[in-house]
């Protein structure tokens, strides 16, 4: 109970120190607030337990860090997918193979743009959902423990 105590009030720490850079680019919607929640989570959970817990809770589709199109991925540092709930198949792969919705390489934007701001960005991209959706993707990505940790919604 204390362990998960401290995980809510860290994920609920790092959500309030990132809520205010992203308002002042507009208001976030309920979606997007949720995916930091997630992130937030994430890395209190590896703060607590380290980064093969996480890793080994997010490839398990019956998790906590999957809610129908929302799920949290997680990239070693060269951009390599070794966290996956809803596309296991990718786990693994050349980050050059993983390409988005217009054939594009982007897992080296993700880890560069977690790098710069290990504290969270939001970057966009192409992706299909879970629920077969194909639209521009907005994920919050943070660096924790040499690891990009990133949800996201399909904003378009």
């Amino acid at each position: 109970m204390k362990q998960t105590s401290f995980i809510t009030a860290a994920a609920a720490l790092t959500l309030l120190i990132a809520l205010p850079a992203q308002a002042e680019e507009g208001a976030l919607s309920a979606e997007q607030e949720a995916a930091m929640a997630m992130v937030a989570t994430a890395a209190a959970h590896v703060e607590s337990d380290g980064i093969a817990s996480l890793v080994e809770a997010v490839n398990n589709k019956d998790s906590r860090y999957m809610d129908g199109d929302l799920y949290l991925f997680v990239l070693d540092v060269g951009g390599v997918i070794v966290g996956h709930p809803f596309k296991p198949e990718l786990i693994g792969l050349n980050p050059s193979k993983v390409l988005d919705a217009d054939g594009n390489e982007f897992m080296s934007r993700l880890v560069a743009a977690a790098n710069a701001h290990p504290d969270g960005s939001w970057v966009d991209y192409r992706w299909s959902t879970p629920s077969g959706t194909v639209g521009t993707k907005s994920s919050w990505l943070v660096h924790r423990d040499g690891h990009t940790l990133g949800a996201g919604v399909v904003v378009e």
